[in-house]
């Protein structure tokens, strides 16, 4: 064996070497040919696309004494610029930020502004209570008891009750009330002094007041007197030597009768 320890290096340490460069060398020339082939793929994939190019938008004929217009060479347009490389979003990301801003783009135009809100109702002022009107319902009236009848003595006709006298300007008369109806009224004027007399045929009691004086009209003074078969009322005249006036107008009623005079 030869003895190469002595020059200091060992058979391992050579072959290493010799494989390293091997290795190195390799490299290079696998990475020279695949930057060939690179190259001359894009050489071709070029010249295709100038190829489609030229075909989608061929040259315009030069036009005699005009300047040629030249289309811009898409390859010598200067590269766009990309993105920065330090955040690149995915696809996921992209397509959720772009559905985003449709959404914000989409409430911003078309939402409308909400309604105005309706005034608070407010609360009607509480009324006070209507006086509650008491209404009273009408009594009626008590009925006076009609005084008792005096009692008729034996072939009385019946009763009067009263003589109501109206003295007047220029005329005058009086009602008298009785108990049953009256059969016959007469009458009489007398002269020296004038007077009238009213007879009621019948046996009557005469139970108010006998004589009555008037400050006006014709008649000054009016006496009532009862005989056997009659009840005479007299009237006198205020002027003693009157003319005979007008006959006076005797009228019948359910209860009495009435006397009306006229001297003028």
């Amino acid at each position: 064996m030869l003895d190469i320890k002595a020059s200091g290096y060992s058979r391992t340490f050579y072959l290493a070497a010799v494989l390293t460069w091997v290795a190195a060398a390799g490299l290079l020339f696998i990475t020279a040919v695949w930057g060939g082939l690179y190259g001359m793929m894009d050489a071709v994939m070029s010249s295709r696309e100038a190829r489609m190019v030229a075909q989608t938008h061929p040259e315009p004929a030069a036009q005699p004494g005009g300047a040629l217009h030249l289309e811009p060479n898409p390859f010598d347009q200067p590269p766009a610029p990309s993105a920065p490389s330090g955040f690149t979003a995915s696809a996921p990301e992209s397509a959720i930020q772009a559905l985003e801003l449709r959404l914000e783009k989409l409430f911003h135009i078309d939402a409308a502004p909400p309604a105005p809100s309706a005034p608070p109702l407010q609360a009607a002022p509480a009324r006070e209570p209507a006086p509650q009107v008491i209404q009273e319902v009408a009594r009626p009236e008590p009925r006076k008891e009609q005084p008792a009848q005096p009692p008729l003595i034996q072939g009385e006709t019946g009763v009067i009750k009263s003589v109501k006298f109206e003295p007047g300007d220029g005329r005058f008369a009086f009602t008298a009330q009785t108990t049953a109806p009256t059969d016959k009224v007469t009458y009489l004027y007398l002269e020296n002094p004038r007077r009238l007399a009213v007879n009621l045929a019948g046996a009557w009691r005469y139970t108010a007041s006998r004589t009555a004086e008037f400050a006006q009209g014709p008649i000054a003074r009016a006496a009532v007197g009862e005989h056997p078969d009659y009840v005479r009322i007299t009237l006198h005249f205020r002027d003693v030597n009157a003319p005979k006036p007008a006959d006076p107008v005797v009228t019948k009623l359910k209860d009495g009768f009435s006397v009306s005079l006229t001297t003028k």
